[in-house]
């Protein structure tokens, strides 16, 4: 091989690998982007999952049940076993 041509082999070598290198960057930015919109929807859904559902229990579905008269909870209870234990003396 002549030094002539081993630079020129060098070179093209060299401009394929700048090539490859610039394609792996966009590679690596795209994924990035990706994992980073993956993590935030993650977040919302487990929001969604774990955070709605209380929420809504908390703010409507206690109210009506309390509205209709069960929602004195445990006292409430107990207030009805103490006077079924008075019936029962």
């Amino acid at each position: 091989m002549t030094p002539q041509s081993e630079h020129q082999e060098l070179k093209e070598i060299l401009i394929e690998n700048q090539r490859l290198l610039v394609e792996n960057n966009q590679m690596l930015k795209k994924q990035h982007a990706k994992n980073k919109r993956d993590f935030w929807l993650k977040l919302v859904w487990f929001f969604f999952i774990l955070v709605a559902p209380t929420i809504f229990l908390y703010w409507y579905i206690m109210p009506m049940y309390s509205s209709l008269g069960s929602g004195g909870g445990v006292q409430n209870s107990l207030d009805q076993l103490n006077q079924l234990n008075g019936l029962l003396k």
